[in-house]
Order: C-alpha cells, then structure tokens, then sequence
C-alpha cells in the first residue's frame, strides 16, 4: 500500500513542494493553449468594398467572394484568412478541432501514462504541446493551422491527465486535497495572466 508508505516518510515534503510547484506551473500555461482563440479569434471591424459601394462588418450577399476589397482594422486570425460572413464558420472549425483533440487524446493517452509512466507521458505531451503550438504561430496556411490545433487539443488533454493524477501521487492521502486544490486552481491564475499578456500586446 504506497499510503503506509507515505506515512512511514513523510506524506509532504521539501520535494513534494517542488514537484507540485513545477506541476502547478504547467497547469498555469494550459489556458495560453486553451483560450488563446478568444484572443486572435475575436470579431474585428471590416470593410467590404465592390466598385463604388462600400459595407461594413458585411459582404454583399453574405460572400467574401462578392468583395473586391476585403480590409481590416485589426490583424487577427480572421483578418489573416478573411473568415467573415460565409467564410465565419471556418474561424470556429478550430475551436472545435481543439475540442476534437481533446475528446481523442484523453481516450488515447490516459493509457499510454498507465504503461510508460506520468513523468514520460508528461515530457511527452509537453514537448507535443510546445512543438504544434509553434507550428500553429507560424503557418500561413488555414489547413495547416486547423491540424495544429487538433493536435494542441490533443496533448493538452494528455498533459492534464497526468498532471492531475502525478499530482495526487507525489503526496500522502492527508495532502491530495490541498495538492490537488493548488493544481486545479492554477487554470484560472493562467487564465487571468493570458488576458493580462493579451491586453498588452
């Protein structure tokens, strides 16, 4: 019984604070994959011209198509692609490629934690998570864009899985409450320091 264990050395500790510091700290950069969409996916003024005739924040019969010059007041992801009026639904296709990740991921690499272990999964998904995230900031392309963020979702999920359970088993059954308090309320901090960055770039 790994509890009688804890209970013999000591269910806190010196490391225990370290590791779940460290685990506290990649909960905290979750929400900068997670909600980043809510950021460069935010609804920018635009203006569709064709000829003489000039709209606003519209397309003439609803079609990007129809404008001969698409503007934008802001660079975002919609203004990258022009995902307006017909083409709107494209912008949320990559929340929900996110989403689909997520749905396969925890499916997928739950089990393979149980068989190469939190530590290796947690590199793993780490390095999963930062690589596609890059390719996701760079890529000018939509199609490619959509794939890394199916791909984010995906090792999101895994990184949350194992950082939650590596959590709970670092520390004796006196401490799981409290440790694992600490790594469920470290989302919303990373929620709040991603509206603070956002705000000021």
């Amino acid at each position: 019984e790994i509890d009688s264990v804890f209970l013999e050395i000591g269910e806190s500790g010196r490391q225990q604070l370290k590791y779940g510091l460290m685990l506290c700290l990649l909960k905290v950069y979750t929400p900068f994959d997670v909600h980043q969409y809510v950021f460069i996916g935010r609804p920018s003024t635009f203006y569709c011209s064709r000829g003489e005739e000039k709209l606003t924040d519209k397309c003439f019969d609803n079609k990007v198509a129809s404008c001969t010059n698409l503007t934008f007041v802001e660079d975002t992801m919609v203004s990258e692609w022009g995902l307006v009026c017909d083409n709107n639904w494209l912008s949320k296709a990559t929340m929900s490629s996110l989403m689909l990740g997520f749905l396969i991921g925890a499916l997928m690499l739950g089990n393979l934690a149980d068989r190469i272990g939190r530590k290796s999964n947690l590199v793993f998904t780490l390095i999963g998570m930062l690589f596609f995230n890059l390719v996701s900031a760079f890529t000018s392309q939509y199609s490619v864009y959509i794939m890394s963020r199916f791909c984010v979702g995906f090792f999101v999920s895994g990184n949350i899985l194992s950082t939650v359970v590596l959590m709970s088993e670092i520390v004796g059954p006196s401490y799981r409450g409290i440790y694992g308090l600490a790594v469920m309320g470290s989302f919303p901090i990373g929620i709040m320091l991603l509206s603070y960055v956002a705000s000021h770039i």
